[in-house]
């Protein structure tokens, strides 16, 4: 049966368009919803990060200025893209946590438009169609594209740069231009944005123009200068706040790069980029693009194809990709976002390769040592994802150096059989092979792609940040200031300010909580323990609610008594807090008053009903607190800790009145509450038998 990608220009670019509106739909439907838990690891960044990139664009339309407390450490954030177009997006169409999580689809479908208009000139419509599907159902974009994080500014530069210089790379004005793009990535986007500067002057080295000296100095220039300019424009007299937080964001926190200190570290951290961070685990079809654009390189240079023979899109491509992974491997700190720069490039690569390699009529293969040297380096980056991510995709500490140096071992095999296939003539490309390939390569990514993005933002769909903040506006005063790790993504849905504060950095401001008006805490467990040890005066302090945040508990505390400020000295508490406070004080009578007229007020507030149902618990008015909690697990079923305390009190009440129902219902609840967080099933079960043990104790 013969395989041959049809050639039918209309048709292709006809899908190119419904993929895109159709993927743009896609993206930004359910924008309220959190993001999947545990995508990048332990962190908390999908939840905690993005308000902070947008809080400056939040002030302006909220507050009529960017920073009202006149605190310029952010000023990195404030003067990023992503910044600059959530303030455009939000004077249109005003502000909340669904329009602020727009700006990152809206920055990346205007980077993916500009990739498709750089390489329309060059490649066939198939190969547009193909780099739209692979890039709207990429898990990893999708996930991080529906945020407004630094790194989709980073993007969108990306692509407009590439439209650029795959347009005009020829001309003196088009790498002038894309000089200057190289430095306002690195500038207002991500620092690492960098890496695009040399992989411009490598692109134009490898040309086949005549000037390309000539072009590589006006790149050099444009992009110095450029630098110049735009750091006297962005940041002028703030220039010292945002080296400060540069310096810290690079090694103040970090430290030297493990991957630069030893010639063996540098090796292990190269071949082993994309492991720690779960990127070949999470984007497998990214692994696959990856492997097969270095074996289609490998294979046309072996058949006398030059690099400068290439189009301009895809010599860019190849130094973005490689200087990317060689930029990003030896860092101490490398997550898995900081890879979205190279994920369009991976993918339009390998695409525009397998074009190259389609259009080639026959491809005489003539391997000398270099090309076997390439071939065992692509074979052991290759060995070793296949080991770990099959075998110790989830082991801790990760064995690193065991798998790098063991699967090297395999690689002379795996370049003896290579070699086998050479001489017995059994590597033949043809285009039925190649379209065949093609058909199962789209196949593959469809597959791999659908079925993590069903599991992430499907199956485990909760809504806890935008519930958090309704809860938040309803127990705080209007005059409140909210700081702390969570303290950006628990206002921002609200008209409540919010003061940007990570605990734990290099520096401590140990003046900060007299000099700013800060009234509440919104940390978690690790954040809260470092606040503590910042500041000793915090320690003794009791939370005020809890949420429950993904799969983090976050807990709020009012400190605006503690420190020396007199805005935050003169904070109003809520009847709220005042019913927290007279509990704290064991003024139980007035506590129970204070939580009664607070629920009249907002009977729809989870922490007003949380702690009504305790007040009725300690008064031994167990119905009324069963059927509180009843409604409000019903009220909010996808809240993990609502759902383990409906469990829990039914469990108890059902254990005491020995009501058998009761506690088959109980253990519904703690269903339910797996339901919402399948990672806690474990310590759902512990709870349930730790609550059993302690009431079968209290029994005898």
């Amino acid at each position: 049966m013969k395989f041959k990608i049809p050639d039918a220009k209309i048709l292709y670019l006809l899908i190119t368009l419904v993929l895109f509106i159709g993927g743009f739909v896609f993206w930004i439907s359910d924008l309220n919803s959190d993001p999947p838990m545990y995508y990048s690891g332990l962190g908390q960044s999908l939840s905690t990060d993005p308000p902070q990139y947008y809080y400056h664009a939040r002030n302006n339309v909220l507050y009529d200025t960017a920073d009202p407390f006149d605190y310029n450490r952010w000023v990195v954030y404030k003067n990023s893209i992503t910044s600059l177009v959530s303030s455009l997006w939000f004077s249109i169409a005003g502000f909340s946590y669904e329009k602020a999580n727009m700006v990152g689809v809206i920055l990346c479908f205007a980077a993916l438009l500009f990739f498709l208009l750089g390489l329309h000139p060059h490649h066939k419509p198939w190969v547009l169609m193909a780099v739209t599907l692979a890039f709207i159902i990429n898990v990893t974009m999708l996930t991080y594209g529906r945020l407004t994080y630094l790194e989709n500014g980073l993007i969108f530069i990306s692509g407009v740069m590439f439209f650029v210089f795959s347009k005009w790379h020829d001309k003196t004005y088009g790498v002038i231009i894309a000089g200057f793009l190289a430095a306002l990535a690195m500038l207002s986007g991500k620092l690492f944005g960098v890496l695009l500067f040399p992989s411009l002057l490598l692109a134009i080295f490898f040309s086949e123009n005549k000037f390309k000296w000539r072009f590589i100095g006006y790149t050099i220039g444009s992009f110095m200068g450029s630098s110049l300019i735009l750091i006297l424009v962005l940041y002028g007299s703030d220039f010292t706040a945002a080296f400060g937080y540069i310096s810290e964001q690079t090694y103040g926190l970090r430290g030297i790069p493990k991957g630069l200190t030893t010639p063996y570290g540098f090796i292990e951290h190269l071949i082993s980029y994309g492991y720690s961070n779960r990127l070949f685990y999470l984007d497998p079809d990214i692994f696959l693009f990856l492997f097969l654009s270095g074996l289609s390189l490998i294979l046309l240079n072996s058949s006398s194809i030059k690099l400068s023979s290439l189009s301009a899109p895809t010599r860019l491509t190849i130094f973005w990709t490689a200087l990317t992974i060689l930029g990003l491997m030896p860092l101490n700190y490398s997550p898995v976002r900081y890879a979205i720069l190279m994920l369009p490039s991976i993918i339009i690569l390998a695409f525009t390769l397998f074009e190259t390699v389609y259009n080639q009529k026959k491809l005489q293969f003539n391997f000398s040592k270099k090309h076997f040297i390439l071939l065992g380096l692509l074979f052991w980056f290759a060995i070793f994802h296949l080991t770990a991510n099959i075998f110790f995709f989830n082991t801790m500490p990760q064995p690193i150096r065991g798998i790098t140096w063991v699967s090297l071992l395999f690689v002379p095999f795996v370049i003896w059989l290579f070699n086998i296939f050479l001489k017995k003539n059994w590597l033949k490309i043809n285009r039925n092979t190649l379209a065949l390939t093609f058909f199962v390569l789209i196949a593959f990514t469809m597959v791999a792609n659908g079925f993590r993005i069903r599991r992430l933002h499907f199956l485990d769909n909760n809504y806890n940040i935008i519930e958090a903040n309704r809860d938040m506006e309803q127990i705080l005063n209007e005059d409140a200031v909210v700081s702390g790790s969570y303290g950006p993504v628990l206002t921002a849905n609200t008209k409540l300010k919010s003061f940007i504060h990570l605990f734990g950095v290099a520096d401590v401001d140990s003046d900060l909580f007299n000099k700013y008006p800060i009234t509440h805490l919104a940390v978690d467990k690790s954040n809260w323990e470092l606040a503590i040890k910042d500041y000793p005066e915090l320690k003794n302090l009791k939370a005020i609610t809890t949420y429950w945040i993904r799969d983090y508990e976050v807990q709020l505390f009012n400190i605006s008594k503690i420190f020396n400020n007199p805005k935050a000295n003169a904070y109003n508490e809520t009847i709220y807090e005042k019913a927290l406070t007279s509990f704290y004080q064991q003024n139980s009578d007035s506590a129970f008053m204070f939580a009664k007229q607070f629920y009249e007020t907002y009977p729809e507030s989870k922490s007003g009903n949380i702690l009504l149902i305790d007040m009725f618990s300690e008064r031994q008015m167990f119905n009324d607190a069963y059927n509180l909690l009843l409604a409000l697990a019903e009220r909010c079923p996808t809240d993990f800790f609502i759902q383990m305390q409906c469990g829990k009190l039914l469990q108890v009440l059902g254990y005491n009145y020995k009501n058998q129902q009761m506690l088959e219902l109980s253990k519904k609840y703690y269903e339910k509450a797996v339901t919402a967080n399948r990672f806690k099933s474990n310590f759902a079960q512990m709870t349930y038998s730790q609550t059993m043990q302690s009431l079968m104790k209290k029994g005898n």
